[in-house]
């Protein structure tokens, strides 16, 4: 009979003998402990979910709650309000375009790209005749797909759209090296002061051999006269700065701004801190546009030199989770990568064999530039 049927035990499991066929079962209470395991999972994780959502709904009641005493605090009414300055009232709603954000082609097909690189487009195929300098092999001319121009006319449009550059309004510019930046804020009616390392300082030396740094010469910033010389020199001032000793009489400004300057001042923290002290130095309300590196394939490994960090998920969410902290606003973060075709070319080394660099690949890993918003508290 042991031949057609058998059964013994081996530990929690049944193994039965039929007709010859091996059959190794679960004993039934093991079945019913794994489905209370899966579903207590479940639930688990969806109270998860909600306490995120819950905490999402509540920073938005503080939002608005914030902007009701804004509201209050300056005694505004429909006689009173200026609408020029309306965007200090509004300053909790989103963006008009730009939030803090990775740069993706999407961008590059929207009407205000055109209207800002036609402006800047003699300063930039300068840029890239120089990049030519430095990889001397066959590169393309005209290049647009690039990060670089990404983050400039990022930088444009987010403190245009934020009421920043119109007569009157003070900006501050960190690490400007040769940019075009300063020169078109102030052809716009704002007071710049520009700053870049101390080109006799050591730190500065990299920087003078790829020919971005300022030199200490201010008329570097207007090469291509997008004001005239008497504007210019009117508008725009410049001193040399240190990004991580910023001086306490720089404040009072209505903006200030960074073009992936801040990730090579001395490591992850320098970095992050920076990010917080810079506000320093702006007005309450003040807006601060900040571009930077980013890691595309890990949020556990990345390059953390002194002379250069890319930022991960969890390094961008961490100086934001500090700036909150502090009571500042930050642009709400768009993470999404793009479906384009851009979005999925990775330039390698040496760069610049195809009119595209959105994303590179840097030290082994797949980069692009991503760029905060903030708003003073």
């Amino acid at each position: 009979m042991s031949f057609f049927y058998s059964k013994k035990y081996d530990g929690d499991y049944c193994i039965r003998n039929i007709f010859g066929i091996k059959i190794t079962t679960k004993p039934y209470y093991l079945k019913v402990l794994n489905n209370i395991n899966n579903k207590m999972n479940f639930y688990n994780n969806s109270i998860n979910n909600l306490y995120d959502k819950i905490n999402d709904i509540n920073k938005k009641i503080n939002d608005v709650n914030n902007q009701i005493n804004y509201i209050n605090e300056n005694n505004f009414n429909k006689d009173n309000v200026n609408f020029n300055n309306i965007y200090y009232i509004n300053k909790f709603e989103k963006p008009i375009v730009c939030t803090s954000q990775l740069c993706n082609q999407e961008f590059f097909g929207l009407p205000l790209f055109q209207y800002w690189s036609n402006i800047i487009i003699e300063y930039w195929n300068d840029y890239i005749e120089q990049a030519k300098e430095v990889n001397p092999h066959n590169m393309p001319n005209g290049i647009l797909l690039h990060r670089k121009l990404w983050e400039f006319i990022y930088i444009i449009q987010a403190l245009y759209e934020n009421g920043c550059l119109k007569e009157g309004k003070k900006g501050l510019g960190f690490g400007v090296g040769t940019e075009i930046l300063p020169s078109l804020f102030a052809s716009m009616g704002c007071e710049i002061l520009a700053t870049d390392l101390d080109y006799n300082t050591e730190e500065a030396k990299h920087w003078l051999a790829g020919g971005q740094n300022t030199q200490n010469n201010i008329n570097l910033l207007n090469k291509f006269k997008l004001c005239s010389d008497e504007i210019f020199n009117k508008n725009v001032s410049f001193i040399p700065l240190n990004m991580n000793n910023i001086p306490e009489t720089l404040k009072d400004f209505d903006f200030n701004w960074s073009s992936c300057a801040l990730e090579h001042i001395g490591g992850l923290e320098n970095s992050i801190n920076f990010l917080i002290e810079n506000l320093k130095t702006l007005k309450s309300g003040g807006i601060a546009v900040h571009t930077t590196e980013y890691n595309l394939s890990s949020n556990t490994d990345t390059l953390l030199d002194p002379n250069c960090v890319i930022f991960r998920e969890k390094d961008i969410k961490e100086a934001i989770k500090r700036l909150e902290k502090l009571g500042h606003y930050v642009y709400p973060l768009d993470l999404r990568e793009g479906t384009y075709i851009a979005d999925n070319y990775v330039d390698i080394p040496p760069y610049y064999k195809n009119n595209v660099h959105l994303r590179l690949q840097t030290a082994g890993y797949k980069t692009t530039s991503i760029g905060l918003i903030v708003r003073k508290k």
